[in-house]
């Protein structure tokens, strides 16, 4: 899950590399990629994360608390489905608290506003081979069918292959340096 803006804060690392991706490299996509079965979230639903004498967690119980609110709301609104339907619906609903959590970093939700910038919402179902995609209007994930004009992958794909002709051919001809060298630091 990916945590929200704040410029103290204990997940930093994360932060870096999503500001260096969007603000240096000019990525045009973000994918957040949620999957079944993952650990981290069933955790957060059973709990298992906490400080105890057998794990002294110093890092993964600030992490999976970005998605506690989720959870609260998903365990509490939906008593009646079983626990692996609800986990399941936790582990879709992680995916939507790190895309709402992207929009709150400044420069992602300025790119975003301006159409620079498309942030998709991803859920790969390992045990049935199924990718979703998450539609925002219809609030809800679908499989991600190729007979879509554009996808998001053909766009990162593109986006990719242009990344790579540009750098090549800045470095065939002697263009523009794209790393700072340590004498300009």
């Amino acid at each position: 899950m990916f945590p929200p803006f704040n410029n103290g804060g204990l997940l930093r690392g994360t932060s870096s590399a999503i500001e260096y991706a969007v603000r240096f490299l000019k990525v045009k996509h973000i994918v957040v990629l949620g999957h079944a079965g993952c650990s981290g979230i069933n955790a957060l639903a059973t709990g298992n994360f906490q400080v105890t004498e057998h794990h002294d967690f110093q890092f993964v119980p600030h992490w999976l608390n970005i998605g506690l609110d989720a959870k609260n709301e998903i365990f509490g609104q939906f008593e009646s489905f079983s626990e692996n339907e609800r986990i399941k619906l936790l582990e879709q609903a992680g995916v939507l608290v790190s895309m709402q959590n992207l929009l709150s970093f400044p420069w992602i939700k300025a790119e975003h506003h301006n159409g620079e910038l498309n942030i998709h919402g991803w859920y790969f179902d390992m045990k049935k081979g199924e990718l979703l995609e998450y539609n925002r209007v219809e609030g809800q994930f679908f499989p991600l069918r190729p007979e879509q004009e554009t996808t998001p992958q053909d766009a990162l794909k593109n986006e990719t292959v242009q990344y790579l002709e540009f750098f090549l051919g800045n470095a065939k001809k002697g263009g523009e340096h794209i790393f700072l060298d340590s004498d300009q630091g």
